[in-house]
């Protein structure tokens, strides 16, 4: 049984542009420099459109995700006779942490044991990159992941894992780069099968 659509997120959501380069800006003076005229270079040469490209690749780019609606690419599909394991690996993103406002990036693996309804593999990958262009964080990405799918398709079984690494722990903090954070959440019935492909080798690298 499929379950109707959640609500387009961020529907009536309006981004104020101008108001983000007024943060940034201030940002910017509360470190001590001056956006304006940053000292020894022309206004153009430096920071006089940090503020406007800042906006703009949060608002366009890293955080595109708040206009888009999930659930939209879950569109369910009948694949006659396919009932076994589906397991799309190596679907790689970049998102932004919720604590820090810096990128993490890495991939993840998801995979889900059908009851009659199947989904494009693009779907997935879309699903993926939708949410994690918000402010998250791995472990909530994960479950978000999971839950939809669970939600959506209404599955036997989900498994997602993701692989990342975090800014906010190679440049700053304990400053370890090459560092990889593991997440993994599992919804409805066990399935070893599903398990081992999740855990394959070719899920990695």
């Amino acid at each position: 049984m499929l379950v109707p659509r959640r609500a387009l997120a961020g529907r009536g959501r309006r981004v104020n542009r101008e108001r983000m380069e007024r943060g940034i800006r201030e940002f910017l003076e509360g470190l001590g420099v001056d956006s304006a005229c940053p000292s020894g270079l022309a206004p153009d040469e430096l920071l006089r459109e940090t503020p406007r490209r800042v906006a703009a690749a949060f608002a366009a780019d890293l955080l595109a995700g708040y206009g888009e609606d999930p659930d939209a690419h879950l569109e369910p599909v009948a694949v006659g006779g396919a009932a076994g394991p589906v397991v799309l690996h190596g679907i790689r993103f970049v998102s932004v942490c919720a604590h820090h406002l810096l990128p993490f990036r890495g991939q993840a693996s998801v995979g889900f044991v059908p009851d009659g309804a199947h989904v494009g593999i693009g779907g997935i990958a879309r699903l993926v990159d939708t949410l994690a262009r918000r402010l998250t964080l791995q472990e909530a990405l994960t479950a978000e992941i999971a839950d939809r799918l669970a939600a959506r398709l209404r599955p036997r079984s989900v498994v997602v894992r993701i692989e990342a690494e975090h800014l906010c722990l190679s440049v700053r903090g304990a400053r370890k780069t090459g560092h990889v954070l593991e997440t993994l959440e599992r919804r409805g019935e066990p399935s070893a099968e599903l398990e081992r492909m999740m855990l394959a080798p070719g899920g990695r690298g």
